[in-house]
């Protein structure tokens, strides 16, 4: 399945306000769980956000989306809301009016030479799709195959978003499935603790992928010695590092006597913080973070787009 490039009706574009039969859609925000890309689209994570009668489409991935404007002119985003529209329900079909499209969203999505519009075809395919509510969301009928979005919190959109970035494994190979499989976990009424240290483990990477957005950004290292960048890229250099150290040889110590080991030493001694402190600046997972990447280290073997379908965790969470 791909997303076609065709244009949006232009009706949609210009219509007024919904029909007064239209029902509401369901409040929430839901994450596209079909892959749609093909071979014609740079992969990219999409969630309708539902408030009322208006639903807002965000794109989104774990780096940045705009690649050529964020090392060029520093413009570096990992996410975008790229239109804004009525929505409603009639007849069992979605509709949507008032359709109001960011300027230049498409180049926000991908700017690469070669992009092919996203925003106009994945509207497109919305208006008018035959809507059925399911357990997880809803699943759509549109012209272009079927779309089956799951509810998901921003956490879970979050964890979803790096999940291919944490595991170094392929959006296209996995097709959809981290997004079904993760969105379905982590929004369950009771998860347990073992699921909800998995998740906190990818929240962590959240970090770990603000940081490489902005080290993208900043740029290569320059030999200027009035580089006005130099101290901010060692910073930043420092805070990705700072796990890895973390799964060093004496993996076996307690997590907090690692750290505080860590910490005391050079080049960290300079950062004068205490050990919630920089547990702090990875969203309070630092422990869990390094826990799972220790895990998958230890058992490459287990990193495959097939393994990721069955188990996203790889044994990390133990089986009940």
């Amino acid at each position: 399945m791909s997303l076609r490039p065709i244009a949006l009706v232009l009706a949609l574009a210009s219509a007024g306000a919904l029909p007064i039969q239209a029902e509401p859609l369901p409040e929430g925000s839901y994450i596209l769980g079909t892959y749609i890309w093909g071979d014609t689209h740079v992969p990219r994570y999409v969630t309708l956000l539902v408030e009322g009668d208006e639903v807002s489409v965000e794109f989104a991935s774990a780096g940045p989306l705009a690649y050529l404007a964020c090392i060029e002119e520093r413009q570096c985003h990992d996410r975008i809301i790229a239109a804004h529209a009525d929505v409603g329900l009639q007849d069992g079909a979605l509709h949507l009016s008032n359709v109001d499209i960011a300027a230049g969203a498409d180049a926000a999505i991908d700017d690469s030479p070669n992009a092919l519009p996203y925003v106009e075809p994945l509207l497109a395919g919305l208006d008018g799709a035959a809507y059925t509510q399911t357990a997880e969301g809803f699943r759509l009928s549109t012209g272009q195959g079927i779309w089956d979005f799951y509810e998901a919190d921003a956490p879970t959109r979050d964890a979803i978003r790096v999940y291919a970035y944490a595991t170094n494994l392929s959006i296209s190979q996995m097709a959809g499935c981290e997004v079904r499989q993760l969105a379905q976990m982590f929004m369950a009424p009771d998860p347990g603790a073992d699921v909800t240290r998995f998740q906190n483990a990818l929240m962590g990477m959240t970090y770990m992928t603000a940081l490489n957005l902005e080290l993208t950004g900043l740029g290569e290292a320059s030999q200027d010695p009035d580089d006005s960048d130099a101290a901010l890229r060692r910073e930043v250099l420092l805070r990705l590092a700072l796990p890895r150290l973390l799964m060093g040889p004496d993996t076996e110590d307690p997590f907090e006597t690692r750290l505080t080991a860590v910490l005391a030493a050079p080049p960290f001694e300079t950062w004068d913080m205490t050990n919630d402190e920089v547990n702090a600046l990875y969203g309070g997972h630092l422990d869990a973070f390094v826990a799972f990447q220790a895990h998958i280290d230890a058992n490459p073997g287990l990193l495959t787009a097939a393994s990721a379908c069955r188990d996203p965790s790889f044994g990390f969470i133990a089986p009940r």
